[in-house]
């Protein structure tokens, strides 16, 4: 894909509260995707994002 040619991700419309929540996601998800083999501690915090 040529990033070049992408004007826009939908970033720019996304509501505020949309765009913290998934900003706030990431941040927990990111770890526990490198992570192996994801803990407990991680797990819960999946289940808490809903994303388990």
């Amino acid at each position: 894909m040529d990033d070049e040619k992408i004007n826009e991700r939908g970033v720019l419309t996304c509501p505020e509260t949309l765009w913290d929540t998934a900003v706030q996601q990431a941040e927990v998800i990111g770890p526990l995707a490198r992570k192996e083999p994801v803990g407990l501690a991680e797990a819960d915090a999946a289940e808490r994002l809903g994303v388990s």
